[in-house]
């Protein structure tokens, strides 16, 4: 109950600050502002949230279809070099390399293929892979430098359409090479980025380019700034091939004449071979190995596929993974980047190998920054996707303001507009009250006189009718009087002109001070006052001048419309205080009690004869509601009954 009248009293509060509270530009433009803020925030949040989910949903797929492509290039070469199982296809790989392979080459040409696939984790997000033995130990991404692997293709034997393609995997390894390769490392992910062959040498599994160069097209690098930052001062190059300039660095491979080469066991291949970097679908191919970043997210899943090896569900799953080629188990890791990690058993010949990965995607990076210096340059328009997200910010921070300040200042004109006519309306009553007050006084004076001068000529009874036109002069300029001291009070009341104090209040005291005033009415017309006490009254802290004036008129109004002869009941309890009367109209009904707080709505009177002018209820309600109190009607039988509430 108290809670509803706090509510009640504050829209209250609120109704009247906005008729008679100046509006502040200032305050209303903050409030707009954080509204409109608040709005576009959530939209944006909805926007980004869907973006955010289409974007781990197709990212989740792609990862997916990535991993069963690292574990179907694992298993292929574990089962061809390992395990040995397609003794046609290694026949066919000995016969394009001149001799068979021994184990150590097979395992040479295993290790390649596989890193050459894993390899390609680092075009897409952070991502780490690596195979593990049975120990979780001797990853097949951990060695020391990078290095460079050629991969010949073996020519179709029998029919082209049913034929199976060889492969055999050379590889070049260098400091020199070591050292570009982890210099061009910020550009790997680009397809601009592209590696050129001028002959090489060959011997067993080992390759070395006679002429090595990394490089990009010149119209690449322009776009690109990091492109510009490895390659800008590189020789340039006119590729007929491709039809397009471009600019390069040279590898140093420290290979002597040709014949030098062949004198210690090499064989030269006269061949020019180009191709984009870090794509196994070419020839040429970069590894690296796993970065100090990558080993760390591996570490972490490796410690929680140790907890999960333990744990019993997961040991089934590994058991029951035994029986098939490959199976999938593991954990994930969450952090605030969406990071999944998962491990992978697989057995063959009682052996366990463990493929663990871990791939992490930054939502913001990849949506907007990862072409931070790339073009859309099939539109040809230079514009980088962080561009369109700095510019598209900018855009809505304008599209904020222009919109903050169009709403503000319309509705600081709207609310402008009923200020000024509220506070016309309440000084046009202020003044037409004043100023009715002075012809009233005059009339009432008049009157008075008029009355004085008839009882000393002690007039005849035929004088006696102007006598009572006198009488009705002065009661009726009274109670205009009367009127005009309430309308300027609940104006006062209503425009927050009145300032409360907060005293303690002694309510007994004011009801005894309140039923002496109207001990004359009451006695002749024979009602009487009850004072009813039950415990500690009520505590209130409010201003007493005005809780007098409240009480006063909820007195009036209970002598006004009681019936002769009748009681008036007041109850002071320590929760609320009440008045109750006897009414002299017991017809009014009860959706029409409510009503008689509004300005001049008045209950029938005649049978008490007494007048009112339909604000005291409102009036009290005012006062009440300004310090911090609370004033309900209700009909009971025959009695209406007040009540205040704290």
């Amino acid at each position: 109950m108290k809670l509803i009248q706090k509510i009640k009293n504050y829209k209250r509060h609120r109704e009247i600050d906005n008729y008679y509270k100046k509006p502040s530009f200032v305050k209303i433009l903050l409030v707009r502002g954080i509204i409109i803020l608040a709005l576009m925030v959530c939209v944006l949040n909805v926007g980004f949230t869907y973006l955010y989910g289409t974007f781990k949903s197709n990212y989740e797929k792609t990862t997916d279809a990535l991993i069963d492509l690292y574990k179907s290039q694992f298993e292929t070469a574990y089962n061809r070099y390992i395990l040995k199982t397609d003794p046609e296809y290694l026949s066919k790989v000995a016969k394009n390399y001149g001799a068979e392979l021994s184990d150590d080459e097979l395992y040479d040409q295993y290790v390649n293929h596989v890193r050459r696939w894993f390899d390609l984790n680092s075009l897409y997000g952070d991502t780490s892979i690596n195979i593990y033995d049975k120990n979780l130990q001797n990853g097949i991404m951990d060695f020391d430098k990078p290095y460079l692997t050629y991969m010949d293709a073996g020519i179709y034997d029998g029919d082209p359409d049913n034929a199976s393609k060889t492969f055999i995997i050379y590889s070049y390894k260098s400091d020199a090479l070591a050292d570009e390769l982890l210099r061009i490392l910020p550009a790997k992910r680009y397809d601009d980025l592209f590696i050129h062959i001028d002959g090489y040498f060959v011997k067993g599994l080992e390759f070395i380019p006679r002429e090595l160069y990394f490089g990009a097209g010149t119209r690449d690098i322009e776009h690109n700034k990091v492109l510009q930052e490895l390659f800008g001062d590189g020789e340039e190059y006119n590729n007929s091939y491709f039809g397009q300039t471009e600019k390069r660095h040279k590898v140093d491979t420290g290979v002597g004449s040709i014949e030098e080469m062949e004198s210690k066991g090499y064989t030269y291949v006269d061949k020019e071979i180009y191709g984009s970097f870090g794509s196994v679908i070419t020839g040429l191919c970069p590894v690296y190995p796993c970065t100090q970043e990558q080993k760390r997210a591996l570490e972490k899943v490796k410690e929680t596929c140790l907890y999960d090896i333990i744990d019993n569900d997961s040991l089934e799953m590994i058991e029951a993974g035994l029986e098939s080629s490959l199976t999938t188990y593991g954990t994930s890791i969450d952090t605030k980047d969406y990071d999944y990690s998962y491990a992978t058993g697989i057995d063959k010949s009682k052996e366990n190998y463990y493929l663990l990965y871990n791939y992490k995607v930054n939502f913001w990076d990849d949506v907007f920054w990862y072409y931070d210096a790339d073009t859309n340059d099939h539109m040809e328009t230079g514009i980088t996707y962080k561009m369109v997200a700095i510019f598209g910010g900018i855009a809505a921070g304008l599209l904020w303001v222009l919109m903050t300040f169009v709403l503000s200042i319309t509705a600081y004109q709207k609310k402008k507009g009923a200020y000024d006519f509220y506070t016309y309306q309440r000084d046009l009553t202020n003044i037409m009250a004043h100023d009715l007050k002075s012809p009233l006084m005059v009339i009432r004076g008049s009157a008075e006189n008029l009355q004085d001068e008839m009882r000393s000529e002690n007039l005849k009874d035929e004088k006696k009718i102007e006598n009572d036109y006198a009488r009705t002069i002065i009661e009726e300029s009274d109670y205009m009087s009367g009127l005009i001291s309430r309308i300027l009070s609940l104006s006062k009341l209503e425009s927050n002109q009145a300032e409360m104090k907060k005293e303690d209040i002694d309510v007994k005291e004011i009801f005894d001070e309140i039923i002496e005033k109207y001990s004359d009415e009451t006695d002749r017309r024979e009602i009487k006052t009850v004072v009813e006490e039950t415990g500690n009254t009520i505590s209130i802290k409010a201003d007493s001048f005005w809780i007098k004036e409240a009480l006063t008129n909820l007195y009036d109004n209970a002598v006004k419309y009681c019936e002769d002869g009748s009681e008036i009941k007041i109850k002071l309890t320590d929760k609320d205080i009440s008045i109750s009367n006897k009414m002299a109209d017991s017809d009014i009904k009860d959706k029409d009690i409510k009503k008689l707080k509004e300005r001049f709505v008045r209950g029938d009177n005649a049978r008490s004869g007494q007048g009112g002018n339909g604000l005291g209820l409102s009036i009290a309600e005012s006062i009440l509601m300004r310090n911090g109190l609370g004033l309900s009607l209700k009909k009971m039988d025959d009695n209406f009954i007040v009540t205040i509430m704290n």
